[in-house]
């Protein structure tokens, strides 16, 4: 807004305990104006300062009620994420233990079939070397009549 021009600094918020001399010697500094003790306007800015206090005392207090609330619901949020996160680590870890089982279980069984077929070879290793000892006795034997 170009028209409207400020003439110095804008006036100090001042504090409750602060006398109204203060308020009165800005007015008279930027407006050269006097203002008396008993101004209507003096009046309406004490009751403005005492609403305006008020507001903050409150205002203060629902920013505290807020900010608990907040870390209250956060806190809650980050114990539900925490049980979620374990749930699905548990989860996760009971499919990868069931996946390992699966293969214990599959490697256990190739194993008792490699046994298996280990003793049907090693039966039928013994039944050639059986077979092998009685050609060689028999050898030995006809080899024992010829010569004599």
């Amino acid at each position: 807004m170009e028209g409207v021009q400020q003439e110095g600094p804008p006036p100090p918020v001042l504090a409750d305990e602060e006398s109204l001399e203060a308020l009165r010697a800005l007015l008279w500094r930027v407006h050269q104006a006097t203002v008396e003790k008993d101004d209507p306007i003096l009046m309406a800015y004490t009751i403005h300062r005492a609403a305006l206090s008020d507001f903050e005392k409150m205002l203060d207090a629902q920013t505290r009620r807020f900010s608990d609330a907040a870390h209250q619901t956060a806190e809650q949020l980050g114990r539900e994420i925490s049980s979620m996160i374990d749930d699905v680590k548990a989860k996760a870890l009971n499919d990868a233990i069931r996946e390992r089982l699966a293969a214990i279980n599959e490697a256990a069984q190739v194993a008792e079939q490699s046994q298996i077929a280990m003793k049907k070879t090693a039966r039928r290793m013994t039944i050639v070397a059986g077979v092998s000892m009685a050609g060689a006795v028999l050898s030995l034997a006809v080899l024992a009549l010829l010569v004599t």
